[in-house]
Order: structure tokens, then C-alpha cells, then sequence
């Protein structure tokens, strides 16, 4: 991940050097903005990176575990309804997978030692409003923006070798809504007339996340 984001920061770097004047960029109604963009933290990941967990029904202790994780990530797109209103849908992805070992004894009494494998991937869809805020600057474009639609997520275990039908994961098997919601405030930073640096905080999805808004 942190390759991902060193690579943001220089094309950001890139555009920003590149930009020698001031751009004319204000959105308004009718401008498509198109915003691919990664964030962090990936929760499910250091869940298993920090603590002792149990898979299955089985212990499994954190020096056993090894743990990738990709995202969140995503992509939204959209229409200004109007100058001030963007309207669009916000895809947001992030997955891991574990691989692990535990200790138990086999039909004889004999101890051994068994692996495992557990994959998670998690999909939101939501329907995306963004407010704009008014700003004297041009290039400058605060926002808050609100999302609801749908959550799903998918879990795989294969358990020596076999697998697992409704597996259960300790701090992951909690109640689980397939509605979501997301709430944040961000910026899109113009360095070009239909180019910006995009940042946003928000709940409901990535806690941080960068990115590019292209503008049509």
C-alpha cells in the first residue's frame, strides 16, 4: 500500500509542477467528474495483524498468521444536477486474506499441526451526493458529501484443505447489515481546467483516501 501511495503523491507532484497557469475549473451543471481513488486504513486486515483470533472454532495465535490486504478502493462517478450539486454512484472495495496454523489433535491423539486459508472481500455500492461549499478560489473545491446503497461481503475459509461452509470469525462474524452509509467532507484541488487532486475523511468506507477527479 505504501508503494500505492508514494505513486499518488508523485503523479500529484507531476501535475502540480506541470500546472503553469491558473486553471479555470469550477464545476457546474452538467460537468461529468469522474474520481478513481485508494485509502486506508483496511480494518479487517490489521484485525488480524494485532490480535489473537479465532477461525472456525480454532485458536489461531498472531505469530502463526500471515495477513495481504488490498483497499479500500474505489470509483465514483456522477453529473452535476446543478453548480452547487453532484449526483453519482460510489463503488468501494477492499479485501484480504489470511493465511494460518494452528495446533490440534487428529483422530489418534497424535498432535499436529493443520493450515488454513480465509479470504474476505467486501463490496459497497452507494448512491453518492456531494455539496459543494462556496469558495472565492478556482482551483480550491471543499465538499460534504453523503452515500447509502448496498453492502456485501463475502467470506471464503479453507481449512486443511477443505472447504468451509459457513465459517465463523471472531471479530468478523458480527452482525451484518447489507445497507451502508457513508458521510465525509473532501476537497478536489484543480491543477488543470479538468484535472484535480482529490483528499476526503469520511466514515462508511475508507477513513482517508487520495485521488484524481477528472472533469467532462
Amino acid at each position: 500500500m505504501k508503494k500505492i501511495y508514494s505513486t499518488l503523491l508523485l503523479c500529484a507532484a507531476s501535475l502540480l509542477m506541470a500546472s503553469s497557469v491558473q486553471a479555470q475549473s469550477t464545476p457546474v451543471q452538467g460537468d461529468i467528474l469522474i474520481n478513481p481513488y485508494y485509502g486506508g486504513p483496511n480494518f479487517g486486515k490489521n484485525l488480524f495483524s494485532g490480535a489473537d483470533v479465532a477461525i472456525n472454532g480454532q485458536q489461531v495465535q498472531t505469530g502463526s498468521v500471515r495477513t495481504t490486504g488490498l483497499g479500500p478502493l474505489g470509483i465514483r462517478g456522477g453529473y452535476m444536477i446543478t453548480d452547487k450539486v453532484f449526483f453519482g454512484l460510489d463503488f468501494i472495495y477492499n479485501g484480504f486474506n489470511v493465511d494460518y496454523s494452528y495446533t490440534d489433535f487428529d483422530d489418534q491423539g497424535n498432535q499436529q499441526v493443520y493450515f488454513g486459508e480465509l479470504t474476505m472481500n467486501r463490496i459497497r455500492v452507494h448512491a453518492r451526493f456531494n455539496f459543494m461549499f462556496q469558495t472565492n478560489s478556482e482551483v480550491f473545491k471543499p465538499y460534504f458529501g453523503a452515500g447509502l446503497g448496498y453492502n456485501g461481503r463475502f467470506i471464503s475459509i479453507v481449512d486443511n484443505g477443505q472447504d468451509i461452509q459457513d465459517g465463523q470469525v471472531s471479530g468478523v462474524n458480527a452482525t451484518f447489515l447489507p445497507v451502508s452509509a457513508r458521510v465525509a467532507f473532501g476537497s478536489n484541488f484543480f491543477v488543470t481546467d479538468d484535472i484535480a487532486i482529490n483528499a476526503e475523511l469520511g466514515l462508511g468506507g475508507p477513513l482517508v483516501s487520495g485521488g484524481f477527479t477528472f472533469k467532462f
